[in-house]
């Protein structure tokens, strides 16, 4: 069964874990205390960023986990050998045909066995991927499948079901954060009478309490006429505010972009005037970023020294060889990638193009240099030591090109600020919530 040893899952989740981690500067998960480790689970996230999501959750967990998705992706019987073989279990959608529904009852069937095992199970709730920082309504898949397993069981599993939200400080970059949010749990035993009684209301009401703790333990910002405005607002505050509320916070970031949603919802309900007066002075705020070449994501509030952006770019001189060196090490797979991306119809999946040519592209292009370097001077060592060196260059190239782009965009907020100080000690003095 799917639950069993493969070895397909175990290769796969150490050398798929090795390339997520290099894709993000920092991983942190909150509320690791909510996941019991003696239970049954079902991890229920919200989606925004295709299989990155899974990837959060397969990085955490010690345990293995099950994974439902689109039926779609199966077609093709090599991927679908490969996706049964980590893990990933089919679920049919309308859009895939009404003569294939059916087929969900046998599926629904292995979850039960799953959880029996006391295994875990991942489902993505919203049933869709949605790029916004926003939650769709969820379905009932979740319910259907743990209700009724309880019942079976006499309620004695106590499966619970672990609401997870996601946080992307970059979601389309590399090297940008992800925060990982475990909410409390939701438990199918405090179903139990109401299930008895009648399970169509407990499966409703099961499902509209995941909703509820998944929305409250998320960055979600649910008030859609504004919400780029919001997005502004994070932007420009949440450091500041991360740095000034929860300093020694490892989620202070997180933290920080929930009390500015809760201030700007809070604003908008009961003292709307305030509310507007905010959005008009962002929006001055923001022609003026516009007008200079900035956007809200660049720290305009926070310019660094001309001598810390000097040194930097000594520094970025000094190694530029080596960022030259491991970018030439990679360059078939950097065009290999970017062919690929302009070849990919839903862009949702372009983060996790990177990834995977990363975990599966990259290490084989590298095996073949290596190969070829100690053919041509036969001396093996030194080929090991090429090989060793490219991974490692390569790294840092991620980081060089990324101190050089921030160098340069500071550089400009030095001379914005210089020549147009009035306005930016009004952006200073606004840019508050």
């Amino acid at each position: 069964m799917i639950y069993k040893f493969d070895i397909r899952y175990f290769l796969g989740k150490r050398i798929v874990n090795l390339g997520y981690r290099c894709n993000f500067n920092k991983v942190v998960y909150i509320g690791t205390e909510n996941i019991p480790d003696d239970k049954p689970i079902v991890f229920a996230p919200h989606h925004r960023n295709a299989l990155i999501d899974g990837l959060n959750l397969v990085n955490y967990s010690k345990k293995d986990i099950v994974f439902l998705a689109r039926a779609d992706i199966f077609k093709k019987k090599f991927v679908a050998w490969l996706l049964t073989g980590v893990k990933v279990m089919p679920v049919y959608r309308i859009r895939d045909g009404k003569e294939n529904l059916g087929k969900n009852e046998e599926i629904f069937e292995g979850c039960s066995r799953i959880l029996k095992k006391r295994n875990r199970l991942c489902l993505f709730p919203e049933a869709k991927h949605n790029p916004r920082q926003t939650l769709l309504p969820l379905q009932k898949g979740i319910p259907r499948i743990v209700l009724p397993t309880e019942a079976l069981n006499n309620f004695e599993l106590d499966i619970n079901v672990v609401p997870v939200g996601i946080y992307y400080t970059a979601k389309d970059k590399f090297h940008g954060d992800v925060y990982i949010s475990f909410c409390e749990p939701v438990r199918a035993v405090d179903y139990r009478a109401e299930y008895e009684q009648n399970p169509n209301l407990a499966i409703n009401n099961m499902r509209y309490d995941i909703e509820n703790k998944l929305r409250d333990g998320m960055i979600n910002i649910k008030n859609e006429s504004y919400y780029h405005f919001y997005e502004y607002c994070i932007d420009l505050c949440n450091n500041d505010l991360a740095k000034s509320s929860y300093r020694n916070d490892k989620a202070g970031k997180f933290k920080a972009i929930k009390a500015i949603i809760s201030r700007l919802d809070d604003l908008y309900d009961n003292d709307h005037p305030k509310f507007l007066e905010i959005t008009n002075n962002f929006g001055r705020i923001f022609s003026i970023l516009t007008l200079h070449g900035f956007s809200t994501k660049d720290k305009v509030l926070n310019p660094e020294s001309i001598l810390k952006v000097v040194l930097r770019y000594l520094f970025l001189l000094i190694t530029l060889p080596i960022s030259f060196y491991g970018f030439i090490c990679t360059i078939i797979p950097i065009l290999f990638n970017r062919f690929l991306q302009k070849k990919v119809k839903d862009k949702q999946f372009i983060d996790s193009l990177r990834v995977a040519t990363g975990i599966l592209v990259v290490p084989l292009i590298y095996i073949i240099q290596f190969i070829i370097f100690g053919c041509i001077t036969k001396e093996w060592l030194m080929a090991l030591c090429f090989l060793l060196s490219m991974p490692l260059a390569f790294y840092f190239t991620g980081y060089w090109w990324g101190w050089l782009l921030g160098n340069i965009k500071m550089s400009k907020i030095i001379r914005f600020k210089r020549k147009n100080k009035q306005e930016w000690d009004f952006i200073k003095s606004i840019a508050k919530i």
